[in-house]
């Protein structure tokens, strides 16, 4: 089973965050809003403290921490009172989450470490697409 998310450091230390589906839900219920709704607001600066501390504690959650540590440890790290300086990871968390993680390749890589691409039947080796027929 591949884990999910991407270990971060942050003021409560080392810890892998991710928002699958399941807590992404949870926090979309939590908030009222969107992910990108609340990805939007920290970004703007027009954050609510529940936009930084749900967001953290249930990417924890996601992350693999079961709900009370995840929640103790955002108690005591996000409810410490400099929200400010838990925005920039927040907001890492939900573009993670809605764009993917940085360091995650698109395709799959082949057996000797080559990257795997797909294309259609039409397409030249250029990468266009021929419009006539066999050529």
């Amino acid at each position: 089973m591949t884990m999910l998310g991407q270990v971060k450091v942050w003021r409560g230390g080392e810890h892998r965050f991710a928002l699958p589906i399941g807590p992404l839900r949870a926090l979309e219920k939590a908030r009222d809003a969107g992910p990108h709704w609340i990805m939007s607001r920290l970004i703007s600066g027009q954050w609510l403290v529940d936009d930084i501390y749900e967001t953290i504690r249930l990417a924890l959650i996601g992350g693999g921490m079961d709900e009370k540590q995840a929640r103790q440890l955002a108690d005591e790290n996000v409810g410490y009172q400099r929200y400010y300086e838990h925005v920039p990871l927040a907001t890492e968390i939900l573009k993670d989450a809605l764009m993917g993680e940085a360091d995650d390749p698109v395709g799959e890589l082949e057996p000797g470490g080559e990257e795997a691409t797909s294309r259609s039947p039409e397409a030249k080796p250029d990468g266009q697409t021929s419009t006539h027929g066999p050529e």
